[in-house]
């Protein structure tokens, strides 16, 4: 009776395990289903599967880390792999699927008919290798290996026990040009590397010592066979102990795969895989530098137009001053979405938890849109059956959710309103913190839902578009709540009279938080509001900026707290660092020509009387990590641009205090 052939299906989704067996219910095969890497594991202890199938975006284990896993098993090294994925199919990640044991990748959707005729080939091969298996284990006479040796396409050597040739496949003659003359009775290593034969020597010695007649040992490697014109071919070696019916070993048979066309594949994704990488690290210095050069100019549009607002008497020039600083805000608001994108897809956003209260977050994020809603005569009401709700989350990236959804809701609503529900929902045996925004507004057609979720993309789009904003909101939101192990949906959505977007936050995600050193600064820069005692006007502070509304700003913001000189480089703050004993330096980083802002704070610690002196980094550098960076190369504290000028005084009063 023939074993039923059996099919591994690993996905954390029922829904998709479900499809995925209807479309394999007519390959023969039976097929056993896994919700998670831990569980496929399980499964194969009892089971001997002739092909695994694997999603690649799961939690916990993903795909790639369960093939290693199955690679790594002596029970499963040699089972064959094809990935799934909705998401990833770029030639990186399909690289990656090869690195880690995979066979084959299938993007979704897929076509079925194309999946089932990959499987039905698959279990061909599985079919014909078991049977293969039981004739050699049936037949073992002179003729029928040799009619064996005729058939395969790979290269085969049989060799004695010294390493002597005695039988070898018409393969081998045709594809390296020998003659049968130049092969009977050579040695391996006239075909093979010299290090061959001590490798047939140890495995025999190995199968001799540890496991006789098992027929299990066998020994893989990468390495060259050598044409008669002494080119090489690349090849898979398997060498496998050859055993006589008395279970004597009479010698070793040489398996090798031609592998031309994967080392030529390889080396393409390769290529490839380093041009990426070139291309993130010119992606990354761009996004820095964009960040330096969009920020120093918001110092002076952000602080100029605050301080206008403040002085001036005329209702419509304050107006207009509002205006400019309320632009201004807009714009970094852009900006900052762009580099919280990139930090996302780079893989560079690290979360930081904390435990807190969404029913709290979410009505303290509602009272920042309430002046907008009343404005626009709307209601933005919270609905909530809870008192509290912790969650172990990162509470910035749960903010930032909220604050998009929120804001879009009030944006695309012209009557009625928002209305924000937080409830508890298990769904898959897991619980979740569900927040429910649902707003009366314009809807979402049915053909734009997908789009939604995509960068720059948004309902309304071209130069007739309705709504301002830059098509990110939406797809950072997406992509925070993947990072929180959360699902972010739309609910409902009518065209015309609005829509529920549903987030669900996991309430019990352990998350691995990594160790991040922490900056520990002295008790003098502390930026806490703490009594300023009376000035002194021998309070002298001296401000390194090459950029002049930066300077006049500071100077403005600072004239009733000490007295401050600017200078535009760095050799000249080293050369008045000499002349002049300051209390406090604020430093930028990118000062032109010259040496930088870092290099010049570690020649002023060196100036007597200096090394207690703090030195601040005040920079448009303010990617992920900049701070850390700064802190690292000697600098006392940091303050990313563009700052509120409000804040400059009681920051430098807490840094002036001894």
């Amino acid at each position: 009776m023939k074993v039923k052939q059996k099919i591994l299906i690993v996905d954390d989704k029922l829904p998709n395990l479900v499809a995925l067996e209807n479309v394999l219910k007519d390959c023969g095969a039976e097929v056993v289903r896994a919700q998670s890497g831990n569980e496929a594991l399980k499964t194969t202890l009892t089971n001997d599967f002739a092909l695994a199938i694997l999603d690649v975006n799961m939690p916990e284990m993903n795909g790639y880390e369960l093939a290693e896993f199955l690679s790594g098993d002596e029970k499963t090294k040699n089972l064959p792999i094809i990935f799934l994925s909705a998401e990833y199919s770029d030639d990186m990640h399909i690289l990656k699927a090869y690195e880690s044991g995979g066979i084959d990748f299938v993007s979704k959707p897929f076509n079925p008919y194309y999946l089932l005729s990959k499987v039905n080939i698959f279990l061909k091969l599985d079919r014909q290798k078991k049977e293969l298996i039981d004739k050699m284990q049936i037949e073992k006479s002179k003729n029928y290996l040799e009619s064996i040796l005729m058939s395969v396409n790979d290269f085969i050597v049989v060799t004695t026990l010294d390493g002597i040739i005695n039988n070898f496949n018409n393969v081998l003659l045709s594809k390296l040009d020998y003659d049968y003359n130049d092969l009977f009775r050579a040695k391996v290593t006239d075909i093979f590397p010299v290090d061959i034969k001590h490798i047939i020597e140890t495995l025999l010695i190995r199968y001799s010592e540890e496991e006789v007649g098992s027929g299990l040992l066998d020994f893989k490697f990468e390495t060259f066979i050598h044409k008669k014109e002494k080119s090489t071919i690349p090849v898979i070696i398997s060498i496998t102990p050859l055993v006589n019916e008395n279970g004597s070993i009479q010698g070793a048979v040489i398996t090798a795969t031609d592998i031309t066309e994967r080392k030529k594949f390889e080396l393409e994704l390769r290529k490839e895989k380093e041009r990426a990488e070139q291309l993130s690290q010119i992606k990354t210095n761009f996004l820095a530098n964009m960040s330096h050069e969009l920020r120093t100019p918001m110092v002076g549009i952000l602080g100029f137009s605050e301080l206008l607002t403040s002085m001036v008497e005329d209702g419509e020039q304050k107006e207009f001053a509002d205006m400019i600083y309320l632009s201004g805000t807009r714009l970094m608001e852009t900006l900052n979405q762009i580099l919280d994108i990139s930090l996302v897809e780079s893989d560079k956003l690290e979360l930081k938890i904390t435990e807190f209260d969404v029913v709290a977050l979410t009505k303290e994020v509602i009272q920042l849109f309430e002046l907008v809603a009343n404005k626009k005569s709307l209601y933005l009401n919270i609905d909530s059956s809870l008192d509290s709700c912790i969650v172990k989350l990162d509470m910035g990236l749960t903010r930032q959710v909220l604050n998009n959804l929120i804001n879009n809701a009030v944006k695309f609503t012209k009557e009625g309103g928002v209305r924000v529900n937080v409830l508890k929902e298990l769904s898959g045996n897991i619980d979740y913190a569900v927040i429910k925004v649902t707003d009366t507004g314009i809807g979402i057609p049915e053909d734009k839902v997908d789009l939604i979720w995509e960068e720059f993309r948004q309902v309304s789009e071209g130069h007739g578009r309705s709504f301002e904003g830059n098509g990110l909101g939406l797809s950072l939101c997406k992509k925070f709540v993947d990072l929180l192990g959360g699902i972010l949906s739309i609910e409902e959505s009518v065209l015309g009279k609005g829509t529920t977007f549903k987030v669900m936050l996991p309430l019990n995600k352990d998350f691995m938080v990594p160790d991040i050193p922490e900056v520990i600064l002295s008790k003098k820069l502390t930026t806490e509001k703490n009594v300023v005692p009376e000035i002194d006007n021998g309070l002298n502070v001296l401000y390194v900026e090459d950029d002049l509304p930066s300077g006049i700003l500071m100077k403005n913001s600072l004239k009733n707290i000490c007295k401050l000189d600017i200078v535009t480089t760095g050799e000249e703050a080293i050369d008045v660092a000499r002349k002049k004993k300051y209390s406090l330096i604020l430093m930028d980083i990118n000062l032109g020509d010259g040496i930088n802002g870092a290099t010049a704070c570690g020649e002023i610690k060196l100036i007597d009387g200096y090394r207690n002196v703090p030195i601040v980094a005040i920079t448009a550098f303010a990617m992920v990590g900049d701070k850390e960076k700064f802190l690292e190369k000697g600098f006392d504290n940091y303050m990313s641009k563009p700052f509120v000028n409000l804040d400059l005084p009681e920051f430098v009063k807490g840094l002036l205090i001894q």
